[in-house]
């Protein structure tokens, strides 16, 4: 209608989406609270149970999440948003828009007055309403953030054309704010933009010193509420109408999980049935780790080939939460599992239906790439019943890391399984320990070995959550399994090339597996040239972290099948094979490593062996060169070591246990980790692994398959998508879809039998 001025827009708008409703500040900050609503309505009585508070706290949770959704964007309407949305001549923001939506609530004394009329009168509720506002984009404190500017940067609040958000908070606290009286502008000097920054963290923490620990972790928690719900409600709703009638309703069934008890039976059984029979032993310590499902914490462990895998569904389908969490230690194990998954629960993933195309980006990211894409994997979690992650983004909560904290409404809802917490480098696992301390879920932590200082911590540990009421239960896996000599090791040095001839002759399936890809890349090249005259009739294959995804998928799908049905088959691998790898060789050959990793690898061997067979061949030699291991170094002379003198000898899945908890190794000290949650109303941000060497790249010839910008989906980019080293990439202004380099053709040397690399560079350094 002519004459009347549009609403203020959270975010800039195509020539085609100019009625959209969510784009606008008010049709954002609605969807938001009402995303929040619904998280809340959900997940309520797994945030008391996580903090420890009465049924009389949730009423009191509602209104204060409710009042930080809906007061989080109002720093957008300001003069220097709002000219950069608008396509108007202006220079970055003086300050970030959370900044001055706290400004605004404290500032503006009819708006302050009002909400601490609406939450009531508690220390922890206003305290949790500026932590969210502050931290729900996770740049607060902006160390990156410079300050500076003259006179006066101009605040919209009051403006005409704010009247739709000003009618939402009145709608939402139920009592009309006195509008009438002025707001101040946010005077342009990096002086006192950086003192506003210090005095409100500063007041923060001296406000905070009378919160218990469980106000305190609530206060965490509610901004991860609020981080969640201003992701999903992001959604792009073109009407009020839209919204309420659609999107709003597949919101409500995320989070609302369906019955993964008959899904999970019905896997068990296709389980079951790809095996051939497991031994009443194996049978009973199933049903042991089932029943441990009335305690808090269990810990199995178990050796390889033990039903651990089918245990811990049963365990899972008797805990009987909404939702499962399997975490995995690296993204190649996630990525076995995702496999695992789809093939066994493929229904369940079909049972919702909520379209990722939809969810806002622009909207919900205002973060470095590498953040992006953690809250880009974070949101398909939410997405699915079952979630398929890496241990980082269940524990990287206690760090309040962003992608984790997109998935907290999930994971509270969630029985949380953590496979082989043996590998977990020091800061994972000083970081398990911190989150089994604040988060009180049901959890099953999974292993076929433990190292003892780790070990005893999580006993010290158990034994203090004791006092707390949170009971821990240990299962041991299947005695008489576990103490078969199956295994016979030979140490050498270098790969045994006769012994690997004459076994593939006899028609035994052989496992080699590397400790690097490019070497496992150079092996499978030299013993493919070599094995036309040695073995003619053998088959060959390549396994590691560095194929396309589809060529991966395909690749282990290959091997498993030929494992299982075919003989004289040899396949080099990587640590890829060390867990989730579902095959049992004949003979075994491996590079020395740590002799944890060397346990997971002697796993693969001679996996279905009964009382009275014959030990399986493991052959064992030093690499040239020590890498990825230099830091564990002592620990892989001291593997060499152990495995001279216990050359020839049969030895058990027991056996090996001892030997790993009487190691003679430097005393570890189990590192103590800090908790995010204590550093309130700061963020911390990051991973909790160092940097990874690997970068994603596709191709230029398979991304215009995808359909290239316009049609690409991440669910088909994925697909083409190959790890390289980051380091060895040529310089280039590389064009890129969200965190993945399109590259030319030419930079990549790759076959989708043995993998890809770029071309002309090894690094020897890259595993997996």
């Amino acid at each position: 209608m002519p004459g009347i001025e549009p609403p203020f827009l959270a975010k800039s708008l195509t020539s085609s989406e100019h009625d959209l409703y969510a784009a606008t500040v008010a049709g954002h900050l609605e969807q938001v609270v009402e995303t929040a609503e619904i998280i809340v309505e959900k997940t309520g009585w797994a945030i008391l149970q996580v903090c420890q508070l009465e049924e009389d706290k949730l009423e009191p949770i509602k209104r204060v999440v409710r009042v930080a959704a809906l007061l989080h964007d109002l720093g957008k309407l300001s003069g220097d948003f709002v000219n950069l949305i608008e396509g108007k001549d202006a220079g970055p923001q003086v300050v970030r828009h959370e900044l001055l939506s706290c400004w605004m609530l404290e500032n503006y004394e009819p708006l302050l007055r009002a909400v601490e009329q609406y939450i009531g009168d508690t220390m922890w509720g206003m305290l949790a309403v500026k932590a969210a506002i502050l931290g729900h984009h996770l740049r607060f404190p902006d160390g990156e953030q410079t300050y500076y500017g003259s006179g006066e940067l101009k605040l919209y609040l009051l403006h005409r054309r704010a009247d739709d958000v000003r009618k939402l908070i009145d709608r939402t606290l139920g009592e009309p704010v006195d509008w009438s009286q002025p707001l101040s502008s946010f005077p342009r000097s990096r002086l006192f933009a950086g003192d506003y920054e210090e005095k409100v963290i500063c007041e923060w923490k001296e406000n905070a010193v009378g919160l218990s620990a469980s106000e305190r972790k609530l206060c965490s928690i509610i901004r991860g509420i609020l981080i969640a719900a201003d992701a999903l409600g992001s959604v792009r709703s073109l009407s009020r109408g839209d919204w309420v009638e659609r999107k709003s309703v597949d919101i409500r069934n995320i989070f609302s999980g369906i019955p993964l008890q008959n899904e999970l039976g019905d896997m068990i059984q296709k389980k079951l049935a790809k095996v051939n029979t497991y031994s009443p032993e194996i049978t009973q310590f199933q049903e042991t780790v089932e029943a441990a499902a009335t305690y808090e914490i269990t810990v199995c462990e178990a050796g390889c080939g033990s039903g651990k895998t089918i245990a811990a569904y049963r365990w899972a389908k008797k805990v009987n939460r909404p939702f499962l969490c399997f975490a995995y230690p690296t993204t190649a194990t996630a990525t076995q599992g995702y496999a695992d998954y789809q093939q066994y629960l493929q229904s369940a993933g079909k049972k919702l239906h909520h379209s990722r195309a939809d969810i806002d980006f622009e909207l919900l990211l205002n973060q470095k790439d590498g953040q992006k894409e953690g809250a880009f994997r974070a949101l398909e979690h939410l997405l699915q019943p079952v979630t398929i992650c890496t241990v980082d983004t269940v524990i990287g909560l206690t760090q309040l890391y962003y992608s984790s904290l997109c998935v907290l409404p999930h994971i509270l809802q969630s029985a949380i399984v953590f496979d082989e917490i043996h590998s977990y480098d020091e800061n994972l696992f000083a970081s398990l320990l911190r989150f089994l301390k604040e988060f009180d879920l049901p959890i099953l932590l999974m292993t076929a070995s433990l190292q003892q200082e780790r070990r005893e911590a999580l006993q010290s540990l158990f034994r203090e959550l004791e006092n707390e009421g949170r009971r821990a239960a240990w299962c041991k896996g299947p005695e008489l399994h576990q103490s078969i000599p199956r295994y016979r090791l030979h140490a050498g040095p270098s790969l045994p090339k006769e012994k690997l001839w004459e076994a593939l002759n006899r028609n035994e399936n052989v496992l080699i597996i590397m400790n690097t890809t490019d070497r496992a890349m150079d092996l499978y090249e030299t013993l493919k040239k070599e094995a036309a005259d040695k073995t003619p009739g053998a088959e060959l294959f390549c396994y590691h972290s560095r194929f396309k995804y589809r060529d991966r998928l395909a690749r282990q799908q290959e091997i498993v099948e030929a494992f299982r049905g075919r003989r004289g088959i040899c396949a080099i691998t990587t640590q890829i094979a060390e867990m989730s790898f579902d095959v049992s060789c004949d003979v075994l050959m491996s590079e020395i490593a740590p002799f944890s990793a060397v346990i997971q690898r002697l796993g693969r061997l001679n996996r279905t062996a009964k009382p009275g067979d014959s030990p399986g061949r493991a052959y064992f030699w030093m690499p040239e060169s020590i890498s990825p291991y230099e830091k564990q170094r002592d620990d892989v002379y001291l593997t060499e070591k152990i495995l001279r003198e216990n050359a020839e000898k049969p030895l058990s899945q027991a056996d090996l246990s001892i030997l790993l908890a009487t190691m003679n190794t430097k005393k570890r000290e189990v590192r103590q980790m800090l908790s995010g949650w204590e550093e309130l109303p700061e963020t911390l941000t990051g991973s909790l692994r160092d940097e990874s060497s690997l970068v994603d790249v596709i191709v230029k010839s398979d991304f215009e398959k995808t359909g290239g910008r316009k049609q690409a989906s991440r669910s088909k980019i994925m697909e083409y998508v190959l790890p390289v080293n980051r380091g060895k990439l040529p310089r280039g202004d590389w064009m890129k879809w969200r965190h993945v380099y399109i590259v030319p053709d030419e930079v990549i040397d790759y076959d989708e039998k043995r993998g890809g690399m770029v071309k002309g560079c090894k690094s020897g350094k890259s595993s997996g």
